[in-house]
């Protein structure tokens, strides 16, 4: 009797919880593809991208979306920066991006986009905005943000924060619930 309730339970609810459930493939064109990388500490994001970044022991990078969309990114780890470069703007496609780093010590964030490193804490940070953006931190001990022509950056955290903002943009520290609420919203939507 109690397999036969265990059966039927799984027949109803495991059905209902994957519908529930956004999914990448609900199209049936979206792929996800995924490669290591050598470990690197710094990343440059060009011409925008959702980007996650991850705690893990060894780089490694996944690019989900559609095929065509993910043959316009680029990513290529050179002296220890990982340099992404998206042209999926001019295609009208989106892409996320999710990145697995032991550590991460330096972003930098050219023509939109949005990074969210607040799941790999780090004591220092350099984080910078060209032409605009949104950078999401967890930092400790020190945070150099760097905003020229509009972008966010939002911290988690009690560092000593040093700004340069030139032309429009914020540097502020956030709710870390709120920032997490936030991040998932976004790639909810995203998607």
């Amino acid at each position: 009797m109690k397999k036969l309730r265990l059966f039927l339970f799984t027949l109803l609810v495991v059905p209902i919880a994957l519908y529930a459930q956004p999914s990448l493939f609900e199209y049936g064109e979206q792929v996800i593809k995924k490669e290591k990388l050598e470990n690197f500490e710094e990343l440059e994001i060009t011409n925008g991208a959702l980007v996650t970044v991850q705690y893990a022991q060894e780089a490694a990078i996944s690019i989900i979306g559609y095929q065509d969309c993910i043959d316009g990114v680029s990513a290529k780890v050179t002296s220890n920066r990982l340099h992404i470069n998206s042209q999926n703007s001019e295609m009208n496609c989106a892409v996320e991006i999710v990145l697995e780093v032991p550590v991460i010590t330096d972003i930098t964030l050219r023509n939109g986009g949005i990074v969210d490193v607040t799941a790999v804490t780090t004591d220092t940070m350099f984080a910078s905005i060209h032409n605009g953006g949104e950078i999401k931190a967890a930092v400790h001990e020190f945070l150099y943000g760097k905003i020229v022509d509009g972008g966010e950056i939002n911290y988690i955290g009690n560092p000593d924060v040093q700004s340069d903002i030139v032309g429009g943009g914020t540097l502020s520290q956030t709710d870390p619930f709120k920032a997490y609420a936030q991040h998932h919203k976004t790639i909810a939507e995203s998607l």
